[in-house]
C-alpha cells in the first residue's frame, strides 16, 4: 500500500473516531429524556408542603430487575420522588418534631448533635447541607411517615437510576459497577453536599452516588421475585446505590437490620401520586 493510500486510511479512520467521539458527548449534554407526564403546574416537579422537598414525577413503564443472575422486566406505576437526599438539616428538624426522647433513638451516627442541655438537635457546624448519613432504616422510614410519604422501593429506586435517565452507563460485573466520567466522576471517599452530583436525564440528583438510600424492602438477593423470604431476612431492608465510600452504582444493593446504621446509609422519599400535597 502506498504512502497516499495509507494517508487516505488514516483519515477515513480518524473521522469515524471523531464521528463517534461528538456523537458520545451529544447524547451526553443533549439531556434528552422519554416524554414525561407534567404535574399540575406544567413541570414534572413540585414542592411537598409538609417538609418543602422538591419532588419529581418518575413516569410509570417498564424498568429491569437485576439479581446478578437473570434480568427481568417489572413494571412501576407513577410515583413522586425527592430530588435530593434528605439533609442534615432537615433530619434534625425531624428529630426536634418528634422529641427529645424518640429523636435520641433515632439520632444518627454522623453529622447531628445535640446543642448543649438544650436538648435540641441541630447540625454539626458546616454540614447542615451534606446529606444525613449513618442512619438506620427505622430513622429513615419514621421520616418519611412524618411527612406523610414513604422510602422509595428499590425497583423505583432502579428505575430513577436506570440507562433511561443515567446516560453513558456501564455495568460491569455482579454488583453492576456503573461508570460515567461526566456526572459521577468524583472519587475522593469523601461526602459532598447534597446536589453535588450533577442530576441525571428525570432531574434527580446524586442517584447513584454520595449517600446510599435505604429503601422499603425486605432485602432479598433476586428483588423477592420469588415472593417468599428466609425467616432470616424480614428484619432486613434493603440499602440501594453507590456512596461515597462504595463508589458509584445503580445496581449495588445491601441488606442489614432495620436498626443498623451503616456509614454511608442515608435516604430519599417518594409519595404515591395519589398522595400529591
Amino acid at each position: 500500500m502506498d504512502t497516499r493510500r495509507l494517508l487516505t486510511l488514516s483519515g477515513i479512520i480518524a473521522g469515524i473516531f471523531a464521528l463517534a467521539f461528538f456523537i458520545f458527548y451529544a447524547g451526553v449534554y443533549s439531556g434528552t429524556v422519554r416524554a414525561l407526564r407534567l404535574t399540575q403546574d406544567g413541570t414534572n416537579e413540585t414542592v411537598w408542603k409538609s417538609d418543602g422537598a422538591i419532588m419529581l414525577l418518575v413516569p410509570a413503564g417498564q424498568t429491569v430487575a437485576d439479581t446478578g443472575k437473570k434480568r427481568v422486566k417489572k413494571q412501576t406505576a407513577d410515583f413522586l420522588l425527592d430530588k435530593q437526599e434528605v439533609t442534615n438539616a432537615r433530619y434534625a428538624a425531624f428529630l426536634n418534631a418528634v422529641g427529645y426522647e424518640k429523636g435520641r433513638e433515632l439520632m444518627p451516627m454522623s453529622g447531628i448533635e445535640l446543642a448543649g442541655k438544650t436538648k435540641t438537635f441541630v447540625s454539626q457546624e458546616g454540614k447542615d447541607e451534606l446529606p444525613v448519613t449513618g442512619v438506620s432504616w427505622l430513622g429513615a422510614a419514621a421520616y418519611c411517615r412524618f411527612h406523610a410519604k414513604r422510602l422509595p422501593t428499590a425497583l423505583e429506586h432502579q428505575k430513577a437510576c436506570s440507562p433511561d435517565y443515567v446516560p453513558h452507563v456501564f455495568r460491569l460485573g455482579r454488583l453492576g459497577f456503573t461508570f460515567n466520567p461526566l456526572k459521577y466522576r468524583d472519587r475522593s471517599g469523601y461526602l459532598h453536599k447534597a446536589g453535588f452530583m450533577r442530576d441525571n436525564r428525570l432531574g434527580v440528583y446524586d442517584i447513584a452516588a454520595n449517600a446510599a438510600e435505604w429503601t422499603q424492602d425486605v432485602y432479598a438477593a433476586d428483588f423477592g421475585l420469588s415472593g417468599a423470604y428466609p425467616e432470616s431476612a424480614l428484619n432486613t431492608r434493603t440499602l440501594a446505590g453507590g456512596s461515597f465510600s462504595a463508589g458509584p452504582s445503580c445496581f449495588l444493593r445491601r441488606g442489614f437490620a432495620v436498626g443498623d446504621t451503616p456509614q454511608d446509609a442515608g435516604f430519599r422519599c417518594a409519595a404515591d401520586l395519589e398522595r400529591w400535597p
